[in-house]
């Protein structure tokens, strides 16, 4: 949340990243989004938005909801399951294909471009494993102080 402030109050991200003592792992996410965005590839910048959220997202949404243990009669993550659903099919039915016209028409038939789209896709979706990887053992890491207190 302090991170989000100096960002509202007019901090560059750099400033923000110094100033708020956020993860390793958080800030090397941050920063290659930003690098991307920086290149002014737009190619390169729908490559990570397209590979990187829109083309994983829905499926991550879709084991999550599989995964979930909620009962029929368990109302305490109804929102929750509605914002997944609704998240899955905007993105997989409408974002998703949206997004990858979007790459095959900023490539065309340019070679070079392609071969960018695809190392950034590659890292995009490293950043975000390594993102994911950490919030998740951070939450196991509070799940076990929480039983140890």
């Amino acid at each position: 949340n302090a991170f989000i402030g100096s960002i509202k109050q007019g901090d560059s991200i750099e400033t923000a990243l110094n100033t708020h003592q956020l993860d390793d792992k958080i800030c090397a996410f941050i920063n290659f989004t930003f690098d991307v965005i920086k290149s002014g590839k737009e190619h390169c910048i729908a490559s990570a938005f397209t590979f990187g959220r829109e083309d994983v997202i829905p499926d991550m949404f879709l084991e999550i909801i599989q995964q979930s243990k909620t009962s029929k009669d368990d109302n305490r993550y109804s929102k929750l399951l509605y914002y997944l659903n609704r998240h899955i099919e905007i993105d997989g039915d409408e974002h998703g294909p949206i997004s990858l016209k979007m790459v095959e028409t900023l490539c065309g038939n340019d070679a070079q471009k392609w071969n960018e789209v695809l190392e950034v896709a590659k890292q995009a979706l490293e950043h975000r494993i390594v993102l994911w990887d950490h919030i998740h053992e951070s939450i196991l890491r509070k799940k076990k102080i929480a039983v140890t207190h």
